[in-house]
């Protein structure tokens, strides 16, 4: 096996242990640790972790609103975990979800089957279901902030770093962030979501209610390789999201599947590393030190305190 230096080390452990969290068994109330103990079943090659956590990173001079696709059986699990973590970050964000829900723990739009072209709950409606956030947010939100926002309850985002790219870009161009592979042609994987600017989301619900409309007309649950063709035909500009060492920074998998050997992976985890527009890394030198977003979190998590009483941060309590 090759060598990483120790500083390197530390910096994987250090994001892996803060992005690679889960949601699908959580409490009704979260539970706190006594101590950052939990962090032991990391790969050797990985490091050690001490568990000391830095103080807030400054919050970039950008807002951002989201809407975050939920649905009932996710409301007190995975909507809860994201309401108590990573959507803090954000200037505002909603659930939406196909029935509303007073014990949603933040406000909720409910998108119900007016809004398909079929009554089915399953993955068929997603294209159905992206159109319908979208036109909404354009509809109620528009011109209140500079980036919008499409995640799902299964991802982590690190907010911090997201406004960090997104302040060097001009919300008033036509600009979009997302993390691009390929089915025969480019698009942005659905997993680690899309953020628009205020003029690239004009221009994409303008092109969604054109009665001439090149975007796809009815249900498909591929809305992601429909998002990608609206964009390419809208000529929206892709903000980089891999640096310049061909690290990526949103990954639209479960972290741990590109740390561990080829024979273990799952069939999704294989595709996305060789459907990747820019090549992906394998171990711990996949991923640059401004990881924005993973997708796929598995339980259990925890939620460990930050300094005062910030649960921002969440840790991994086992790994395989």
């Amino acid at each position: 096996m090759y060598e990483v230096p120790k500083r390197r080390y530390a910096a994987i452990v250090f994001f892996v242990a803060i992005f690679v969290i889960t949601f699908g068994i959580y409490t009704d109330s979260l539970p706190t640790i006594p101590n950052l103990s939990i962090i032991k079943n990391i790969p050797g090659q990985l490091g050690s972790y001490t568990g000391e956590y830095e103080e807030e990173v400054p919050q970039k001079n950008v807002s951002i609103f989201a809407f975050i696709m939920t649905f009932p059986d996710k409301h007190t699990t995975r909507a809860k975990a994201v309401s108590e973590t990573w959507a803090r970050k954000l200037d505002d964000y909603v659930f939406t979800t196909i029935k509303s829900d007073a014990n949603l723990t933040h406000k909720n739009w409910e998108i119900g089957f007016e809004d398909a072209n079929h009554k089915r709950t399953d993955r068929h409606w997603l294209w159905d279901r992206i159109r319908a956030g979208f036109r909404r947010m354009y509809k109620e939100k528009w011109g209140q902030y500079d980036w919008y926002m499409k995640a799902d309850d299964d991802c982590y985002y690190v907010m911090e770093n997201v406004r960090e790219l997104l302040a060097q870009y001009n919300p008033e161009e036509p600009w979009y962030l997302g993390e691009t592979v390929s089915a025969g042609s480019f698009y942005p994987s659905g997993g680690t979501g899309y953020i628009l600017s205020k003029a690239a989301l004009k221009k994409f619900v303008d092109e969604l209610n054109s009665p001439n409309t090149h975007c796809q007309r009815n249900s498909d649950q591929m809305e992601d390789i429909h998002v990608g063709h609206c964009f390419t035909h809208l000529n929206l500009s892709l903000i980089p999201s891999v640096n310049e060492k061909q690290e990526h920074t949103l990954i639209p998998i479960n972290l741990k599947n590109i740390m561990i050997v080829e024979e273990k992976r799952n069939n999704f985890a294989n595709w996305y590393i060789s459907a990747s527009k820019i090549p992906v890394k394998q171990g711990p030198e996949c991923c640059g030190p401004k990881l924005m977003a993973v997708h796929y979190t598995t339980p259990p998590f925890e939620v460990i305190p930050r300094a005062g009483s910030d649960p921002g941060i969440s840790a991994i309590n086992s790994w395989v």
